[in-house]
């Protein structure tokens, strides 16, 4: 069976979205990349939607560009505030990965692997 592929957003594509596709990556099995609201380019963004199983914007409101590309239904919004970690494997960030949503996470691909 594939790896449940995720693509995370975030505003720069490197602090909350990096964390979270890391986390993905090492702790639940998924093959997960991420990318930035403000710099990613819209073919490119098109691209890594139609690649992604699973599309999560870390904040509600980087859900409206893959929302007008038509990627609604498989975009989950997994809103953990604004940047106020400074680095992707900051400690505060990796502990709400690991604790406060690690069964939101789990249950998400525990389904995914029931419908393929």
């Amino acid at each position: 069976m594939r790896k449940l592929r995720v693509l995370t957003i975030c505003l720069g594509g490197t602090n909350r979205s990096t964390g979270l596709a890391d986390y993905l990556r090492g702790n639940m099995g998924c093959d997960a990349l991420p990318a930035s609201h403000h710099w990613t380019q819209d073919e490119t963004l098109e691209m890594l939607c139609k690649w992604a199983d699973v599309i999560i914007p870390v904040e509600p409101e980087y859900a409206d560009r893959p929302y007008k590309m038509g990627y609604r239904g498989k975009t989950i919004i997994f809103d953990i505030g604004p940047d106020v970690f400074g680095a992707p494997r900051n400690e505060a960030l990796q502990k709400i990965f690991k604790v406060t949503r690690h069964k939101e996470l789990k249950v998400l691909i525990d389904c995914w692997k029931l419908c393929v």
